[in-house]
């Protein structure tokens, strides 16, 4: 693994930060940037192309602008005054890896000027990309095309593993007035004739396709390369199979790509560097990583990564109060199941569908009726009998994911924290009197569910509100770290995997 001094001595040319104290949307707010590839994602609205927009204009160019392929952009380019909006005291910082910074503000002009920029080569491939030849052809007569050169080999491989196509060539056209156009070549499917096709009547997403891997692959090495919207146009399939070239082209050539996305399915995905954007109460926060809680904006539903099944109403709400605390509430559901032969019945269901390891899943059980594996694979044999090595393998996996509470004592949960409560009742002072005064006296049911619905009937409280008040107190004793203790390190263990 390369050291941050060797990362730094490589790359001292590209952007390693970005600070906005003033643009657009984006102030007080910072993102960094992996030398290789790097992924913004959010919301509409969030600040994405301001972004690109402004790294866009970072540098100068290595050597004199094409025509065809801009390799720099003055900030006027994306930050064009208008009625209303000349973009007055905006401001951003940027730091190198190399380990300088150049400081990009705007009064009566933006600052600094061109020739003070460093220089190095950055293409932007924006949105019109993504329209389609023929959509942007204004000509109704006949175009008369002649072949030019094929294009680099490497596009071609590339393309076909991308698109699940077996094209035999890839190549420009030009028609009379020398304007270009995007070829291929490809055999019927007797294999007896070569077709040719002009991007006049490619499909869209093969030719945003080729947009790209043509700037990918003709990008000088040490290239910036932004793209916006990487997935426009393309299904998920041919998405993920794009990044991985995207990657592979960035290690070989020492390129710095930036993309955004809205597809949260681009997390299936290796080498990313992604920067979440987030919109709160101050404006739009960034945040370093995949986060899953920005996923309901995006898709207007929670990605829920962790299921935890429990017996009943007092366990739902002790996993409750752990989730709260482990700060997992947007990527986790709490179900009920009942009795724990019904936790081994949905588990075994669930093994057998291939669906038990999607995620976190645990089954958590009181403790005090089924108190160790032994018990538990009893059941499981009752429900799912055979003893080959496939049957036993998947108990082996059904049983991994039970889990119980850490109740030492083998009592029923309420009477475990009745009795908690009970030594830790110094820590409440005079908070919740009633409720403590109340359950105390009620408890020693012999059912000790009883207890509880005593307390509760006498308070006027609902079993969930009063469940709830009883929990929030045995959060606050020590004993409660402990008697969750198993779930807690279950799912710490989960989220290390760098999946959350």
């Amino acid at each position: 693994m390369k050291s941050e001094e060797d990362i730094e001595k490589e790359h001292y040319n590209a952007v390693k930060e970005i600070e906005f104290i003033n643009l657009k949307g984006l102030r007080n707010s910072t993102i960094s940037f992996s030398p290789g590839l790097n992924c913004i994602i959010g919301a509409n609205g969030t600040g994405k192309s301001t972004i690109l927009h402004a790294l866009a204009c970072v540098y100068q160019a290595k050597r004199q602008n094409d025509k065809d392929n801009l390799l720099e952009y003055p900030m006027s380019k994306f930050f064009t005054p208008y009625s209303g909006t000349s973009w007055q005291d905006s401001k951003f910082i940027v730091r190198y890896y190399g380990g300088a910074e150049s400081l990009f503000t705007k009064t009566d002009r933006w600052l600094p000027r061109r020739e003070q920029k460093r220089r190095r080569d950055t293409i932007y491939l924006g949105i019109n990309t993504g329209v389609p030849s023929i959509e942007r052809e204004s000509r109704k007569s006949i175009i008369r095309l002649s072949k030019q050169q094929s294009l680099d080999e490497g596009i071609k491989k590339a393309l076909n593993e991308i698109m699940s196509e077996n094209y035999v060539d890839v190549f420009h056209y030009k028609d009379s007035s020398n304007k270009k156009y995007i070829g291929v070549s490809k055999k019927s499917q007797n294999n007896d004739t070569t077709q040719h096709y002009c991007s006049l009547s490619l499909s869209a997403g093969t030719q945003r396709c080729l947009q790209i891997l043509m700037a990918v692959f003709g990008a000088r090495k040490g290239s910036l390369i932004l793209i916006e919207e990487l997935d426009m146009l393309l299904h998920v399939n041919a998405l993920l199979k794009l990044v991985k070239t995207l990657d592979y082209k960035a290690n070989e050539n020492n390129l710095q790509i930036v993309f955004t996305c809205h597809n949260p399915e681009i997390k299936n995905t290796n080498n990313l560097n992604f920067v979440c954007l987030q919109k709160c109460s101050s404006g739009i926060t960034a945040l370093q990583g995949f986060m899953y809680y920005n996923i309901f904006e995006i898709m207007g539903r929670r990605n829920i990564k962790i299921k935890l099944l429990c017996e009943d109403n007092l366990s739902f709400a002790i996993l409750k109060q752990v989730v709260k605390e482990l700060k997992i509430s947007h990527m986790t559901q709490i179900t009920k199941f009942g009795t724990a032969q019904n936790a081994v019945t949905i588990l075994g269901a669930l093994q057998l569908m291939d669906e038990l390891d999607t995620g976190l899943i645990l089954a958590v059980l009181d403790g005090d009726v089924y108190k160790n594996d032994d018990d538990l694979e009893k059941i499981y044999q009752r429900l799912f009998p055979g003893c080959d090595r496939t049957i036993r393998n998947n108990q082996n996996n059904v049983l991994s994911h039970l889990i119980m509470y850490d109740n030492s004592k083998g009592i029923a949960p309420e009477k475990y924290i009745v009795e908690v409560l009970k030594e830790n009742r110094r820590l409440y002072e005079s908070e919740h009197d009633e409720l403590l005064e109340t359950l105390f006296a009620s408890s020693g049911h012999q059912n000790h569910h009883d207890d509880f619905k005593e307390t509760f009937a006498k308070l006027g409280l609902s079993e969930i509100l009063g469940i709830e008040s009883i929990i929030s107190l045995f959060a606050k004793t020590p004993q409660f770290k402990d008697f969750t203790k198993h779930i807690r390190s279950k799912i710490s263990d989960f989220l290390k995997q760098g999946d959350c």
